[in-house]
């Protein structure tokens, strides 16, 4: 059961996408009130951001959304978040702020992980074998 249309979905993409040109943004707010505040990203902020943006990814390709797109959509919001609300530091990751692209590639790992476990049937089939096998590989040598 498709709880979205396509219409609703690419109308709450467009409000996501216009709303920062018109009111400010969340994000611009929470920088302004945490500028010397920043508190890097703990282990359950990870945990949060990554199942708001595996929901994102699947709901989008239930829709019909394109792959390149979904996981572009879900990933950078994922990174965003990261830079906004922590600076851009992950505490995993050390004391080092980390830079937008390096956010975002993280963030697209652990979201097709996640899809894989979450929506393995949205996931294109080369990308599914290419996730699946380096999950395994990675479980192996944590061995």
């Amino acid at each position: 059961m498709v709880i979205f249309s396509r219409r609703h979905f690419r109308f709450l993409l467009a409000l996501l996408i216009f709303a920062p040109l018109v009111f400010d943004s969340p994000f611009s707010i929470a920088r302004e009130n945490k500028k010397s505040n920043l508190k890097p990203a703990a282990a359950k902020d990870i945990l949060l951001y990554r199942g708001m943006g595996i929901a994102t990814f699947c709901t989008a390709r239930q829709v019909g959304v394109e792959f390149p797109q979904s996981i572009t959509i879900a990933s950078s919001t994922f990174a965003q978040v990261l830079d906004a609300v922590h600076g851009g530091v992950v505490e995993s990751a050390g004391k080092e702020k980390l830079s937008y692209n390096q956010l975002r590639r993280g963030a697209e790992t652990q979201l097709l992980v996640g899809a894989l476990n979450s929506c393995p049937d949205q996931l294109p089939k080369d990308v599914k074998k290419k996730v699946s096998e380096a999950y395994k590989k990675l479980k192996k040598n944590k061995r």
